[in-house]
């Protein structure tokens, strides 16, 4: 019975974060778009319309939204890992987890895939290029505590104008958490329980990925 109940809660949180809106871009690097001379706006004036299929602000968004239900997924994963100390291990359970936040990131390095492409072909505005090799990377950061070692990452791909470059860091890492969830999958499906140490480290990359990506964003948005 309590695996059944197990079950059932777990289902119930992975429908729910399916169904979690997908425009989440303002945590994974919205506004970037606006370094391309297509902007973030289809240019029809209609909000409503305003991230259409081959825009880039779709890619971002999409990208980010099945981003942050990968995470999600995995923070349960890690989670019921934590319990099974109390409650015993459902490696049943482990499964359904793991598999949800796979899907959920092979969305999320897609959509960084149509991203990155589409960029390459999109001419850079150039004036929003200037204002980002401009910009005052070492104030921004004490200004607003952003952690060093992850924000100068950033720095390093903006402060030479190259947002393209961003993309592709958005498209490698998600591929890079999707090897470690495969390899816990593994584990699981072959009812090992899962090792330690690399649960520690897709925990580190996943934080380390995010914050990337959300201090992308908090330059871009301190350009509007």
């Amino acid at each position: 019975m309590k695996k059944i109940a197990s079950l059932i809660i777990l289902t119930i949180s992975l429908i729910l974060l399916a169904f979690t809106p997908l425009l989440h871009a303002f945590m994974a690097g919205n506004e970037s778009c606006n370094a391309f001379t297509s902007g973030c706006d289809t240019g029809n004036g209609d909000n409503t319309n305003r991230i259409n299929s081959l825009s880039l602000g779709r890619w971002i968004a999409e990208g980010g939204g099945y981003f942050l239900q990968s995470i999600a997924g995995i923070h349960l994963l890690f989670s019921r890992v934590e319990l099974s100390e109390v409650s015993g291990t459902d490696f049943q359970t482990f499964q359904v987890t793991i598999n949800a936040a796979i899907d959920n990131m092979e969305k999320a390095q897609f959509a960084y895939w149509q991203l990155k492409n589409l960029a390459a072909f999109t001419p850079y505005n150039q004036a929003v290029i200037s204002r980002l090799i401009e910009f005052d990377y070492p104030g921004f950061q004490i200004e607003t505590g952003l952690i060093p070692s992850i924000f100068v990452k950033v720095q390093e791909y903006l402060a030479r104008g190259d947002v393209r470059g961003i993309y592709n860091e958005f498209y490698y890492n998600t591929g890079h958490i999707l090897k470690m969830l495969h390899t816990l999958k593994k584990d699981m499906d072959a009812g090992i329980f899962p090792n330690l140490a690399m649960l520690w480290r897709l925990n580190q990359r996943c934080s380390e990925y995010k914050l990337f990506a959300q201090y992308v964003a908090e330059v871009f948005y301190s350009l509007k």
